[in-house]
């Protein structure tokens, strides 16, 4: 999914582990997006929480992945070291059964979701005419 360049004030704190003197905060209570984990986390828990109000025992599963610039507001040094960057995320959102076997099965398909993409063939470039 496309996310927005910006999140709400606090979210990448509150959600995740990005300290908040590393994120951009503008004037309008929001911050610039620091990690798109952290939006997707948010989607993901509105779009569970509509499956619940439809079905309270839904094990229906919330998957999303996303590509967001990034910004990060500590100083960088060195020539390869950049305050802005993409980043590609992936959040999976269920019920678990206990034993932390969703924590499991989800970390399982978003590893395998890597590999499969770094073995995939390049795409390759066609000129048109």
């Amino acid at each position: 999914m496309e996310l927005a360049p910006v999140a709400p004030l606090g979210t990448h704190s509150a959600v995740g582990t990005v300290d908040q003197h590393k994120v951009v905060s503008t004037v309008r209570g929001t911050e610039v997006a620091a990690d798109p984990t952290n939006a997707l986390a948010l989607e993901a828990a509105v779009c569970r929480r509509s499956v619940l109000a439809a079905d309270s025992r839904s094990t229906e599963l919330v998957r999303l992945g996303g590509l967001q610039r990034v910004v990060r507001a500590q100083g960088f040094s060195g020539p390869r070291q950049f305050a802005h960057f993409a980043l590609f995320g992936l959040v999976t959102a269920g019920r678990d059964a206990g034993g932390r076997r969703f924590e499991a099965a989800s970390l399982t398909e978003h590893c395998q979701f890597h590999i499969d993409c770094i073995r995939a063939p390049a795409p390759t470039m066609s000129r048109s005419a």
